[in-house]
């Protein structure tokens, strides 16, 4: 469904000049672009440590980036070390520069130039892992950038805010500090995006993810902030409401991200950010905050929050997330959502979040810091949730948590996970998704699939005959069915393995009802074979005769027909970073084997006592 059609070519007249756009326009901290960033907006208590961060970087020196760590992903496929210098830079840089408009003492000036104008040396702000194939001989330190990725268009937001904040600073020690950051803004942001129809804009039709929302809220903040032609404004804010309309019409209706809800914090909530500036770039004649699928995308990520800090955490997603709940609770209030108003005052409170966080998000997370956040009322978690689209469904009740997916094995940031399930008991992790490690250059290549996490094999799933399931959007789930009222989703999985399999069909259904939550598989095989159920735990299971226990007076009682066995699983494959992400938390791999059958069914029951 593409919503800002109605505008498109509509914008002449329409887009604000510079001087005179105000951005935060919907809260009293609203500022416009010559009279700079509104200081006061910021209550002393966030004052002082946002100042504070910034005298504990004072004496810190700015990473140097070299040659040899831009190349090493090419060469090892490492990209954490040249990222972590590349975007420790920006932090630093952009703290100094709260902290100076701030405090207005000058103590940071010196520290800020010195960063915008490293950043501006650099040949590229494209990161390595970013660079395009047809690109990646390009020499682009003769000034020809023909591409923008994530992270040039983040770097492109910080220098923006930097300017907005301490503009006068730097002009008053030299106006060619702004005037450069000014000439790299327009080439390497504002031109490439008007002359090239680059992959993640959608504009040839083309499904996207959340590249398209991400970049386009960075390209609109560089505009607003910096851009003092109105008529190349207008080009601006064209191109960004073709190209997100293309990332808005690849939404289903329920609003769901099948990317997961890490994700949805760089994609339904920066096209959230997108319609903000939309908003404010404009004087509110963009506006679709009304539009039921805008507020559906927003209330996607509490319907897909467990406990704590605990999030849903199908495809590339850590299970433990922080995301903005100043943020959700905006969304929430700009699109009549009481639900992410609720959830934004509770999660602020539960997770005692810190109201002085900065996130790369720069717009998002300096308007946050400005706001007044509710108090936190009567929020109350989903008993059930169903997502048609994405096909997850979620079931809470009497401290258990179940949710499960259908979906197919093409979606974006894909695992091979059709028909997986998590359970969670009084809060914390029982049968769990392990979720992702650091990204490398495995990560999204033609070899993702060799990486454990990403296989069936090590998901809540069946391996049929030694057949795992396959990646592609024909690897899918068929004749899906959730029952509201008997609280189960009942799903075909068999299409999701190859034909080698052997699997006439395999009909699983996920229930919970009266304290307990069973999950059944009835296996059809066209000739006779054997299955492998796995089941990865996040307490050590105690296996006996029928039944396993876990930590917490839980038990997993399983049919006599098979046979468990606790894999020797080393969770340090790869990288190791998936246990740090679960925070040094022990995964074991239990395997509940069959013998040899054509036709079965299995049921495992997971209760208390």
């Amino acid at each position: 469904m593409k919503l800002l059609t109605k505008y498109y070519d509509t914008f002449a007249g329409r887009v604000l000049p510079w001087d005179s756009v105000r951005l935060f326009a919907d809260i009293p901290a609203a500022f416009t672009p010559v009279e700079g960033f509104n200081a006061d907006a910021v209550c002393a208590e966030h004052r002082e440590a946002i100042i504070r961060q910034a005298e504990e970087m004072l004496d810190t020196p700015y990473p140097v980036t070299l040659a040899s760590d831009f190349i090493r992903f090419y060469r090892a496929g490492n990209r954490e070390i040249f990222e972590a210098q590349y975007f420790t830079r920006r932090d630093m840089a952009v703290r100094f520069a709260l902290a100076e408009a701030l405090e207005g003492k000058g103590r940071f000036t010196d520290r800020i130039m010195d960063g915008v104008w490293l950043i501006c040396d650099e040949a590229d702000w494209v990161i390595p892992a970013h660079i395009p194939h047809e690109y990646a001989l390009q020499p682009w330190y003769k000034e020809e950038h023909p591409y923008i990725d994530l992270f040039a268009a983040e770097t492109g937001s910080t220098l923006a805010w930097i300017y907005a904040l301490v503009r006068d600073a730097l002009n008053a020690v030299t106006p060619q500090i702004c005037d450069r950051l000014l000439y790299c803004l327009r080439e390497r942001i504002i031109k490439p995006f008007l002359a090239h129809d680059m992959y993640w804009m959608g504009l040839d039709g083309r499904r996207v993810n959340n590249w398209n929302p991400w970049i386009l809220s960075n390209v609109l903040s560089v505009c607003a902030l910096t851009e003092t032609d109105t008529a190349v404004r207008e080009q601006v804010v064209n191109r960004v409401c073709r190209s997100l309309d293309s990332f808005i019409d690849g939404y289903y209706t329920d609003g769901g991200c099948d990317e997961g809800p890490s994700y949805w914090t760089a994609a339904g909530a920066s096209m959230f950010d997108c319609l903000e500036l939309l908003w404010d770039m404009t004087g509110g004649y963009v506006d679709v905050f009304g539009e039921e699928l805008v507020r559906r995308m927003g209330e996607y990520e509490v319907d897909f929050h467990i406990d704590g800090d605990y999030f849903i955490n199908f495809a590339d997603c850590p299970a433990h997330m922080m995301p903005s709940a100043r943020l959700i609770g905006r969304y929430g209030r700009r699109t009549g959502s009481r639900r992410m108003i609720d959830f934004g005052a509770y999660f602020t409170a539960a997770m005692k979040q810190s109201d002085c966080a900065l996130h790369w998000k720069l717009y998002r997370s300096i308007k946050s810091i400005c706001e007044i956040q509710p108090d936190c009322k009567n929020y109350q978690p989903a008993a059930q949730s169903w997502y048609n689209g994405i096909q997850v469904m979620s079931e809470r009740a009497d401290g258990l948590f179940l949710a499960c997916k259908g979906g197919h094995n093409a979606e974006s940031h894909n695992h091979n996970d059709v028909g997986s399930f998590i359970i969670y008991a009084d809060g914390e992790p029982l049968i769990l998704d392990a979720g992702v490690g650091q990204y490398t250059k495995k990560t999204f290549s033609s070899e993702r699939y060799t990486i454990w996490s990403m296989c069936s094999d090590y998901h809540n799933l069946p391996t049929v005959n030694g057949c795992t399931q396959q990646p592609g959007g024909n690897y899918r789930a068929k004749d899906v069915v959730y029952d509201q009222d008997g609280h189960s989703l009942t799903l075909d999985i068999a299409p999701a393995h190859p034909a080698e399999a052997g699997l006439v069909s395999l009909k699983r259904t996920a229930k919970m009802a009266d304290g307990v939550i069973s999950v059944s598989d009835d296996v059809k095989l066209s000739a006779p074979g054997s299955v492998v159920f796995t089941l990865m735990c996040g307490r050590k299971p105690i296996i006996g005769d029928g039944v396993i226990t876990f930590d917490g007076g839980f038990t997993l009682r399983y049919p006599s027909a098979l046979t468990a066995v606790l894999d020797d699983f080393d969770m340090e494959m790869e990288n190791g970073s998936i246990r740090q992400r679960w925070y040094g938390l022990t995964i074991y791999r239990l395997l509940l084997k069959s013998g040899e059958f054509t036709e079965g069914s299995f049921t495992v029951k997971l209760s208390r006592g």
